[in-house]
């Protein structure tokens, strides 16, 4: 079987220690899902994988469950934002960089639409976007950072974006989207409650 394995970062054979099929009866039935532990032949790093059953014996491909190689978001995320970073988190599971990073830069325009900020440059809009309070001047400096490394990325064709910058992107991208969708909408929730 072949998973994409994190530690190794690329898709390599895996054995089968273990599977488990689960049905939704406890009689028995057609298997809904099946479970399997593997191993990375490479490395020797474990995984929990799910298929979903599709009939006469076939299962789709591999998910892994653990560990989790992704950031998740709640659902207050807006669908774009959320397909974008999809994006460019797959971008960077491939060892793809630069595209990880126009990606992550492309995560900042779909934020600024959804806010309605106005401009006609992105730096003009993060600027709205701090004018409206959604981000404050340390978010402000985050995002200005993660454009100009965008620009370069997405511009500057003998640039090579290094696998470290990409993930500080990521993660950073990850936090202000957090902040912006689900912090800030979770304190004012808090505030009104309280009266503040």
């Amino acid at each position: 079987m072949i998973v994409y394995c994190e530690n190794c970062q690329a898709n390599l054979a895996c054995e089968i220690a273990g599977s488990l099929k689960y049905c939704d009866d406890w009689q028995g039935g057609e298997p809904l899902y099946l479970y399997s532990l593997v191993k990375c032949l490479e490395c020797g790093h474990p995984k929990l994988i799910i298929q979903m059953y599709l009939g006469s014996d076939i299962y789709d491909d591999p998910h892994i469950l653990y560990p989790r190689t992704e950031l998740t978001f709640s659902s207050f995320i807006p669908a774009d934002i959320l397909k974008n970073f999809k994006e460019a988190q797959d971008c960077f599971k491939f060892g793809l960089y630069t595209p990880s990073v126009i990606m992550c830069r492309l995560v900042l325009e779909a934020i600024c639409h959804n806010n309605s900020c106005t401009g006609s440059t992105l730096i003009q809009k993060l600027e709205d976007l701090k004018n409206k309070n959604i981000i404050n001047d340390q978010l402000y400096e985050w995002v200005d950072a993660l454009r100009l490394l965008g620009n370069i990325a997405a511009h500057d064709f003998t640039s090579t974006v290094k696998k470290e910058d990409s993930k500080d992107v990521l993660d950073l991208i990850h936090a202000i989207i957090e902040y912006i969708y689900n912090f800030q909408i979770k304190f004012n929730e808090f505030k009104q409650r309280k009266g503040l």
